[in-house]
């Protein structure tokens, strides 16, 4: 779990796990494909998460840590996320996720590559570290031929050139490899559309002693029906979700008003699967 600094409106999440991966299916409807698992590999046809890549965070702003989301998910049965490119985080703007088709053969090979990789075929790969604070971890979770589910983490990834020393050949080599798995996932994806979440997470970011007026009006549940108690962070699901993440695509900012009360709110599209308020 990320720890907040306070008083500074950052968030260290170096070493932060990711989220959990979950055979929940939470899919619109048209995104879902009903289709038997494969003999040979139990991961193909099914519902559950076999890649992810989380990106590297580090020291950051707390909006961009509340607003992150996997760079690219993939699923058994060839559904593809992936984050839109755009980065609006700064400000605590959603980020948008795009959906794709992967073919069984596109899939099946995406796997195999994987699986035949240093990256995930030796037990403890050393990929080295960087003695250079606050980059963050890049997280790669694979879900391998034996149903295990392995992550692998890069300190620092793609600033390798500033090493020096801190790298040995062969650690230089298994970053290379790490990232052209990455690569290749994102290359494999064709033609993409835009992806309407059925979840939404809302943190509350309230409460820091600034002026929250001029916000604009909420579009989900009554601030009282959403936090409860000491509660920061919701859910929100369905018709009602898709609205608030689509209102939050069009707010400037972060700051809503809703029964004469000032917040300021951050919506992050949940991926299926993905566990929320982590």
């Amino acid at each position: 779990m990320a720890t907040i600094l306070a008083g500074c409106g950052f968030t260290d999440t170096t070493g932060s796990p990711p989220e959990a991966l979950s055979a929940e299916d939470d899919r619109p409807e048209d995104d879902r494909v009903d289709g038997d698992r494969a003999d040979d590999d139990p991961r193909l046809g099914g519902h559950e998460v076999v890649w992810q890549v989380h990106p590297p965070l580090g020291l950051v702003p707390v909006t961009v840590a509340q607003t992150a989301v996997p760079t690219v998910t993939v699923y058994g049965d060839g559904l593809v996320l992936m984050a839109d490119g755009v980065d609006h985080s700064a400000t605590g703007h959603p980020v948008e996720l795009r959906s794709a088709r992967l073919g069984g053969a596109a899939l099946r090979a995406l796997l195999e590559r994987a699986d035949a990789s240093d990256v995930f075929a030796r037990p403890a790969p050393d990929f080295g570290h960087l003695a250079v604070t606050d980059l963050g971890e890049t997280v790669l979770v694979f879900r391998t031929s034996h149903g295990e589910v392995v992550h692998r983490s890069v300190y620092g990834l793609g600033v390798e050139r500033y090493a020096g020393e801190d790298l040995s050949p062969e650690q230089r080599e298994l970053r290379i490899e790490f990232q052209e798995l990455i690569a290749e996932a994102r290359a494999d994806v064709g033609e993409t559309t835009r992806y309407e979440p059925p979840r939404v997470e809302v943190n509350d970011l309230s409460g820091r002693g600034q002026d929250l007026s001029g916000g604009r009006r909420w579009p989900g549940p009554p601030f009282s029906e959403l936090f409860r108690g000491t509660d920061d962070c919701a859910v929100v699901h369905g018709d009602v979700a898709r609205t608030v993440f689509a209102a939050a695509l069009d707010n400037p900012g972060i700051r809503w008003t809703a029964e004469g009360e000032n917040r300021e709110l951050v919506v992050r599209a949940l991926v299926p699967g993905q566990q929320p308020c982590q």
